[in-house]
Order: structure tokens, then C-alpha cells, then sequence
């Protein structure tokens, strides 16, 4: 009864409050929920849906009669050769879950010195201690906690969240004023690039030949630390070239909406271009998660029915320490870049190890194209108990040289964040115990490998190592409990957030309509040189399957230009035709597959010539229009949205 009232009183306060509150979001999460103002704000300790299990209930790290965590790694993780997914999800699927990995969560590194816990390499390791020496370590430190928590069994260490929880483009503005204000040119609306329209540098304007600015915001750089580097809404952008590419990309989409916008609204000032886009590009990117990316991983959520002001959108302790670590197992040994017509460029394929805080493989070579059009084409691994090399063990550098091991890490970080184990996390969201490792995977060499690893005691898996054992899940390309995990903190994620897209009232419906029937292949499409990419990238294709039909200028003696705006469209386009002389010609409309969708014969005059059409009974997509005379043919691309 108590809780119903909390609800209601909850409720109407929102509503009273509706014509006060803010219009746009606060850059640090906070007064989101105006009842519970820190909820969703920074430096918030994460959700413990599971209880904390240390092993002195205070701070010390759970599970020290468990095995080696590299042991472990070696015994169940090692790789070799590639195992595509079973769904045929391209690397999209991962390199878009790190992106958004980033706007939701960030636990940083302890600051004090003595908060070191390194993990032991068992002698002999092959990689880390090749000649026999033992007393090698993988150095790892502990987690950021709050200052106040971690003295007592009634006051345990809590972890904080140092980014907000919410899916609002925090990768791309920042989660606190001052990286923000950085990062905004000031100028209608825009936010600052380098040359080339790539992310700006850490130099006085943004330029990579300019000299560095000391005030520009903290970026995290592994190894050798570079004079100049991107600087991001996210610390971690600069960590491989797929995730700097999607920072990049909607940078040129904020900026993109920025010229659109003020076109629209031309009294507009920057402050206000600059919010609405930020709006719009949150809308945008919360859009792709819930309609594209977890459809094409397979997590199925409850439907959405409006903005719940008793939902806390923190994130789980046991999401940020253990579930959405899945990815790790989906990365590939390589990255494909290839031209916008399907071939291998001269730069040719970086391996993942070369790629590790290399920003310039983007600027010097090629630019994003290459790297998006082999993202759609290579399919991701499978979701399994095996990791590629790289990951095992030339995380950030070689052994001995900053080289690490990501399972290692997944394992020790799961201990000292206190998470239980494998099993008691089942059941505290209510899934049945596992009793035999047959259980968990039906792969007996799988099952097998763990039993081996854990001395067979199911009851002393690491969460982690059981979560990515498990067989997949209600035709997911995860396992029973991560999928469980997901859907409860993506709807925690939507539902406690007040500005979600379908629930924000200084949307529109039909912009709300607009957003969500933008796909993440028509960002891509209009902010890079790609013409040739499938509509839903997040599942793979070879450029041999995408039937397309070529774009060609007019070749004929005369001058006939033809262009479409606006462009994206959505409920009308008007074709603009240039010719020096009268003639008939033929006007079709064909869809990505080249079938003819429309076509009418049009008498084009001398001079300027313009043809309006209505768009609102063609279905969401990429066109081609093509002009056909007896001289030539010509044609534009068309986005429908």
C-alpha cells in the first residue's frame, strides 16, 4: 500500500511539474528524475540487484579459493582460427555494443596506489613467461569507490558510475559541463572538427597542426602516450579505429542536423541548434539500440509504455562487472577495410593489435569509409568460451610490454567488484540452479574445460566464465542469463529515462516517427562517401549481394544535370533537371534492389526544369532516380525516410 502511494504521489508530482521542467538534458545525468535527482547522475554508485559478496562482507575481493584467473583463461578461452555467429551479425553487433558499452558505463581505476591487485601468471605461461622465470604478473588496479563506503560489514564498498547511465550521446557531448564546453565551436550550433570533418585534436583550435592545449580534456592513452590525439565525448574513443569511427560519425550527424535546423528555423541561435541537435542525435542513437542493435542480438523487451518516474536507471553492478563484457568473445582477429566497391584497399586488413590506440589509421588512411563498409561486410564471431589471441594476449602491447589478458581481467574484475558466484547470480534473477556442467552448455568439450578449471565444483564458477558458457538463448546469440540481464537493465535504461525519444514532449510525433524509422545505415549514408552498404548493417553482406543500381552522370553532348532536395526525404522531393535543349525522357524510381517502383515519361524544356513528387506511399529507403533520354542517362541517390 505504502509503494502504490509512493507511485501516485510520484506521479502527480511529475505532471504538477511538467511546465517547469528543463527542456534539455543536464550534462552530468542529474534532475532526470525529479523526485530522485541524483538518480542517473554521475558518480552514483552502481545497482547491487545481486548482494555484494566480499570475502570479509567489507571490501576485500570475493572468490580467493577460486583458480588462477589466467589459468582459467588458458585452460577454457584459448582461440584458434574464426568461428563465425550462427545469426550472421556483422561487426557492427560488437563495435556498436562498445559504443554504447561507453555511453552507459565507466568504473575508472582506483586512485590510491595501494589498491593494486595483480593477477599471477602460472610458470611457464607460453606467452608471459616464456623462459621459465615465474613471479610474472598481469598488473590490474581496483575499481573507483566511494569514499564514504567500504568501512564497515554494513557499509561495504559501493563502485561508482563516472559516466551517465543513460543512453543520451554522452560519447559524443560529454557527461560533464566542462569536456561539453570544450567541445562545442560556438558557432551555429556545431560542434568542433579537424580538417577533413574528423574528431577535433587536443590542440588550441581543435587542429592537428596547431599547438597543444593544455586545458583540452583527459583522453585515455595506453603505451606511448602521442602529442596529439582525438579528443571525444568519451575518454575511451581513441581505443581502436571502429569506436573512433562511430564517435566520428555522429559528430557529422549533429553537425549535419545543425545546417538542417537552422535552415528550418533560421532565428535560431547556436545555444539553441546546438541542444536540438544534441536531442535529436540522442533520439537517434537510443533509436538504432532499441530497434536495430538488441532485435539483431536477439534480446526481445516488453513494449514500451511511457516514462516510469519510480524506475531507477542506474546501471547493475553485475551488468557493468560481468554481462556487458559479452563482447569481448565477439571481437575479430582482424578489421577489413574495403572501397566503396567492395575491394580490399592498398592499405589493406590491420590486425587487431596494430589497431589498439592508433587513431591515425582513420585520418591517413582512407577515413571512415573503409572501415564502416568492412564492418557490414565481416560477420562477428560467435557469442562462445573462446577469445581471439590478441584479446588472451597483446591487449594494449606485447607481453612484458603492456600486454594483457582481457579474460584474466574479466575474471579478477568480477572478484574485486564483489560479485557472487555464477550460480547464486542465477537464481537472484530467479532462473534455476545448474547442477551438473553439463547444464550450462550442451558442448561436452566445453563443459568439460570448466569442470577441469574449477575442480568441478559448479557452485565456484566465476559469473563471468558461466555467462559466456551458457547455450544460446531464445534464438539470441547469447546464454539464458546474460540475455536476462540485458532485457531487465535496457528497460531500466528506456523507462527511467524522462528524455527517451517516444517519451519526450518536445518531440513531435511525426519526429518521433522520423527517428525511428532512421536507420543506422542512413547516418552512415549521409555523412560518409558510402553509396553501396545494406540497410540494416548490423547483419552481414558481402558487397557481391548488394544488388544496387549504379549511379552514373550524364555522358550525352549536352549539359543535363539532375539533383534531388530535400534529400533526405520524407513526404515529398523535388527533382531539379538542367538541360541546354528540349527533349522527352524517361523518369523512374527504382528501390536498393533495382526494381522499378515508378516511372513516367516528363518533357524536359531548355534551361531549368523542376518536377515535384509526393513520397508519402513509398515504404522507408535508398532510392535511385533516373532520368533516361535519347541522349544519356543520368541519375541521383534518394533516402526516403
Amino acid at each position: 500500500m505504502r509503494i502504490a502511494s509512493y507511485q501516485l504521489f510520484a506521479i502527480l508530482l511529475i505532471g504538477s511539474l511538467n511546465i517547469q521542467a528543463q527542456e534539455v538534458r543536464t550534462f552530468d545525468g542529474s534532475d532526470n528524475n525529479l523526485v530522485n535527482p541524483n538518480w542517473g547522475q554521475i558518480e552514483q554508485p552502481f545497482m547491487n540487484y545481486v548482494p555484494l559478496d566480499y570475502t570479509d562482507g567489507i571490501s576485500m575481493p570475493t572468490g580467493l579459493d577460486r583458480p588462477n584467473p589466467r589459468f582459467i583463461s588458458t585452460t577454457v578461452f584459448t582461440q584458434d582460427g574464426f568461428v563465425a555467429n550462427e545469426k550472421g551479425v556483422s561487426d557492427f553487433g560488437w563495435s556498436f555494443g562498445q559504443f554504447i558499452d561507453h555511453d552507459v558505463t565507466f568504473n575508472d581505476d582506483s586512485h590510491d596506489p595501494e589498491d593494486f591487485l595483480p593477477i599471477q601468471v602460472p610458470q611457464c605461461d607460453e606467452h608471459f613467461d616464456e623462459d621459465c622465470d615465474g613471479g610474472v604478473i598481469i598488473p590490474m588496479k581496483r575499481s573507483k569507490f566511494m569514499d564514504e563506503t567500504g568501512t564497515s560489514i554494513a557499509n561495504p564498498r559501493r563502485h561508482v558510475n563516472s559516466i551517465t547511465p543513460f543512453i543520451d550521446g554522452s560519447g559524443v557531448y560529454g557527461s560533464d559541463d566542462e569536456r561539453a564546453h570544450w567541445l562545442r565551436s560556438f558557432v551555429d550550433g556545431k560542434l568542433k572538427v579537424s580538417e577533413g570533418n574528423f574528431l577535433p585534436y587536443n590542440t588550441v583550435t581543435g587542429q592537428m597542426a596547431d599547438a597543444v592545449d593544455e586545458s583540452a580534456p583527459f583522453m585515455l592513452i595506453e603505451g606511448e602516450h602521442p602529442p596529439r590525439h582525438f579528443i571525444a565525448g568519451d575518454l575511451r574513443a581513441n581505443e581502436q579505429p571502429t569506436l573512433a569511427a562511430m564517435h566520428t560519425l555522429f559528430v557529422r550527424e549533429h553537425n549535419r542536423l545543425c545546417d538542417e535546423l537552422k535552415n528550418a528555423n533560421p532565428l535560431w541561435d547556436d545555444e539553441k541548434l546546438y541542444h536540438e541537435s544534441r536531442r535529436r542525435v540522442g533520439a537517434l542513437i537510443q533509436s538504432i539500440v532499441y530497434y536495430e542493435w538488441l532485435p539483431a542480438l536477439g534480446i526481445i523487451l516488453d513494449e514500451y509504455n511511457g516514462y516510469s518516474p519510480v524506475m531507477n536507471p542506474s546501471v547493475l553492478n553485475v551488468f557493468s562487472a560481468a554481462a556487458f563484457r559479452l563482447g569481448h568473445t565477439l571481437v575479430n582477429e582482424q578489421l577489413i577495410r574495403l572501397d566503396d566497391a567492395g575491394d580490399t584497399l592498398s592499405f589493406g586488413t590491420i590486425h587487431l593489435k596494430d589497431a589498439f590506440f592508433n587513431p591515425f589509421i582513420i585520418t591517413e588512411e582512407g577515413g571512415l569509409e573503409p572501415i564502416f563498409k568492412g564492418m557490414a561486410t565481416q560477420k562477428q564471431q560467435r557469442f562462445d568460451t573462446k577469445v581471439v589471441g590478441t584479446l588472451r594476449n597483446f591487449l594494449f602491447g606485447a607481453p612484458g610490454a603492456g600486454g594483457l589478458d582481457l579474460v584474466s581481467l574479466n575474471i579478477q574484475r568480477g572478484r574485486e567488484r564483489g560479485l557472487c558466484d555464477y550460480n547464486t547470480i542465477r537464481e537472484a534473477f530467479e532462473l534455476p540452479k545448474m547442477n551438473n556442467f553439463s547444464d550450462i552448455t550442451s558442448e561436452v568439450e566445453v563443459s568439460s574445460k570448466i569442470a577441469l578449471a574449477y575442480d568441478g565444483d559448479i557452485n565456484n564458477i566465476d559469473p563471468w566464465i558461466g555467462m559466456m558458457a551458457e547455450d544460446h538463448f531464445n534464438g539470441s546469440v547469447v546464454g539464458e542469463l546474460i540475455y536476462t540481464i540485458l532485457q531487465m537493465q535496457f528497460q531500466n535504461l528506456r523507462d527511467g529515462d524522462r528524455f527517451y525519444f517516444e517519451g519526450d514532449i518536445m518531440l513531435s510525433a511525426k519526429e518521433k516517427e522520423l527517428i525511428k524509422n532512421t536507420r543506422m545505415a542512413d547516418i552512415i549514408r549521409r555523412n560518409t562517401n558510402i553509396s553501396s552498404i545494406q540497410d540494416d548493417v548490423f547483419f552481414a553482406k558481402s558487397h557481391s549481394d548488394l544488388v544496387s543500381v549504379e549511379i552514373v552522370p550524364f555522358d550525352n553532348i549536352r549539359s543535363v544535370d539532375i539533383n534531388a532536395y530535400p534529400n533526405p526525404a520524407i513526404d515529398r522531393v523535388v527533382l531539379s533537371v538542367y538541360s541546354t535543349e528540349a527533349e522527352t525522357a524517361v523518369l523512374d524510381l527504382l528501390d536498393a534492389t533495382g526494381k522499378v517502383v515508378f516511372s513516367e515519361k516528363v518533357i524536359i524544356q531548355g534551361g531549368h526544369n523542376t518536377f515535384e513528387y509526393q513520397l508519402k506511399q513509398v515504404v522507408t529507403g535508398n532510392y535511385i532516380v533516373r532520368l533516361t533520354s535519347d541522349t544519356g542517362v543520368g541519375s541521383v541517390q534518394l533516402i526516403k525516410q
